[in-house]
C-alpha cells in the first residue's frame, strides 16, 4: 500500500531541495550586490600579479584623472545605466567600451582605451548593468546587456548625429554582449565590432568555470537554468554569441589568448567560424585573460588600430 504522506513529503523535500540549490547558483553566479566597486576590484592585487600589475594601475588612474562627462540612459527594462564619455575632438568617431563579469570599465578597457586615445577617438566607457553606478541587480551574462549595447550605441547617434561612426568594443563578458548585440539593429553609424577574449555562450562559460572548481555537473547544467528562470527572470539559452554571431551585421575583430586560463581561445574561433560577415581573428600568445594589451602589447595594437583606422575610412 502507498503511503502517500511518506511520497508528499519526499516530493515536498525534493523540490525545496531543487529550489535552495537553484538560488544558491543565482546568487553565486547571476545576482550582484551592487556595492561602489573597491580599489581592491578596479586595482590588481597581490594575487593577480600573473599580469604588470604596476603597469595596469597606472593606466587606469590615468582614466580616472582624464576629464569626462558623466552620462546616462534608461535599458529597455527601466534601469538607469551610467557611462562615462571622453571628448577626444568634435567629429572624431566613438569608441564605446563594455567591460566584463564582476569587473570594471576602468580596469578591463585600460588597454583599449589608451589605444582609442592614441587613435584620436572619444571614448564611451559603460558601466554595465548591475555594475558600478548603473542600476539592477542581475547579471545575464549577455543576454539583457546586448540590448542595453543596443541603447548606447542608439544614444550616441541621437547625441551626435546619424553620421556619428561609432566602435564597439567589449573584453570578456564584455565581448559577449557586444557580440550577441550584433544581430540587433543596430545605428547606421556602428561601422564595426571588436571583441576581446568572449565566450561562446553563458552555459558554456558557466559550465567550464564549473569544471575547474569542481563544481558538480548539475549545477551548471540545470541548477543554473533554474536559478536564472526562477529568481533572475531571465533563459541562459536565449542567446548565445555563437548563433547571434551568425547572424552578425557588422565587420567583427575576434582577439584572445591562445593559453586563457579562465575562457578558452577556441571559443573566439568558435564564434569566428559561425559569422558570415567580414571578420578578423587574431589569436595572441599570452596566457592571461584579456591581458593582450600587457603581454601582446604592439600585436594587440596593430590588430585593433588597423581593424578600426579601416572602417572608419571607408
Amino acid at each position: 500500500m502507498i503511503d502517500y504522506t511518506a511520497v508528499f513529503i519526499f516530493l515536498l523535500l525534493s523540490l525545496s531541495l531543487i529550489i535552495s540549490c537553484s538560488f544558491y547558483v543565482y546568487l553565486i553566479a547571476f545576482r550582484a550586490d551592487h556595492k561602489k566597486i573597491e580599489e581592491d576590484i578596479v586595482f590588481p592585487g597581490e594575487s593577480e600579479i600573473k599580469i604588470e600589475k604596476e603597469r595596469i594601475c597606472r593606466l587606469v588612474r590615468e582614466i580616472y584623472n582624464t576629464p569626462h562627462e558623466e552620462v546616462s540612459i534608461i535599458s529597455y527594462d527601466g534601469l538607469k545605466l551610467y557611462g562615462r564619455y571622453y571628448h577626444y575632438a568634435d567629429g572624431a568617431p566613438i569608441d564605446i567600451q563594455f567591460h566584463g563579469y564582476r569587473s570594471a570599465a576602468a580596469r578591463d578597457c585600460c588597454g583599449t582605451f589608451r589605444i582609442s586615445r592614441d587613435m584620436g577617438h572619444n571614448i564611451l566607457l559603460v558601466d554595465q548593468r548591475a555594475h558600478g553606478k548603473s542600476g539592477g541587480k542581475v547579471i545575464t551574462f549577455g543576454i539583457r546587456e546586448r540590448y542595453d549595447c543596443q541603447a548606447w550605441a542608439e544614444y550616441a547617434a541621437k547625441r551626435f548625429g546619424e553620421k556619428q561612426k561609432i566602435m564597439l568594443i567589449g573584453l570578456s563578458m564584455g565581448a559577449a554582449t557586444v557580440v550577441m548585440a550584433s544581430s540587433l539593429n543596430l545605428p547606421e553609424g556602428v561601422v564595426g565590432i571588436i571583441a576581446d577574449s568572449t565566450y561562446t555562450s553563458p552555459r558554456d562559460i558557466l559550465q567550464k568555470v564549473g569544471r575547474d572548481r569542481k563544481i558538480p555537473a548539475a549545477f551548471t547544467d540545470y541548477f543554473a537554468l533554474f536559478g536564472a528562470f526562477i529568481f533572475g527572470r531571465f533563459n541562459i539559452d536565449e542567446s548565445t554569441a555563437v548563433t547571434e554571431a551568425g547572424k552578425c551585421k557588422k565587420p567583427l575583430l575576434l582577439i584572445h589568448g591562445e593559453n586563457d586560463f579562465f575562457v578558452p581561445g577556441k571559443m573566439s574561433r568558435e564564434v569566428y567560424a559561425s559569422c558570415p560577415c567580414e571578420k578578423h581573428l587574431t589569436m595572441l600568445s599570452n596566457g592571461g585573460h584579456c591581458a593582450g594589451y600587457i603581454f601582446n602589447t604592439e600585436k594587440y595594437i596593430k590588430a585593433i588600430s588597423d581593424f578600426s583606422r579601416k572602417l572608419f575610412k571607408e
